[in-house]
This record gives C-alpha cells, structure tokens and sequence, in this order.
C-alpha cells in the first residue's frame, strides 16, 4: 500500500464520520441574531435573498419581529420610565 493510497483511505474513513451539514446551525444562530440585532435581519436578508431563500426568509422575518419587539419595548417600558423620571 503506497502513501498515497492510506491518504486517500484515512480522507474516505474521516468523511464517513463526519455528519452531513444542513446549514440549519448557521439559520438559527443568524436569526437569533436578527432578533437582538433588527438591523443585522435586513442585512442577512439582501445578501441571502438570492442564494439561499430558506435563510433569508428566516432572518428576515427575526428582524421584522426584532423591529417590532423594540418598538413594544419602548412603548411600554422606557416612556414610562422616562416620565416618571422628568417628573422628579
């Protein structure tokens, strides 16, 4: 057996143990993302729109709730917050 030959059987060995990649890892961290970050959804979205639709989708749609999560936020929290401050 030459060297080349156990090169080629130990890469064969190694792709065999090696899981299969779906990418679904990636979507899920880039949409978690999206949610703290509204603005990283968008730019996830037009850069993913054409290559990878499913993941564009997902980080686009997170950072439209992210959007909308934070517009909640300071409607609720901060202004009251902030009134209750300037009235001191």
């Amino acid at each position: 057996m030459s060297n080349n030959d156990y090169e080629v059987k130990n890469y064969n060995e190694q792709m065999a143990e090696t899981p299969k990649e779906t990418g679904m890892g990636v979507t899920v961290v880039l949409s978690i993302l999206s949610v703290l970050i509204p603005i990283l959804g968008l730019i996830f979205f037009l850069v993913f729109r054409k290559t990878k639709r499913i993941r564009a989708r997902a980080t686009g749609i997170c950072g439209i709730a992210g959007f909308i999560i934070s517009i909640i936020y300071s409607v609720t929290v901060l202004q009251p917050m902030l009134a209750q401050l300037s009235g001191m």
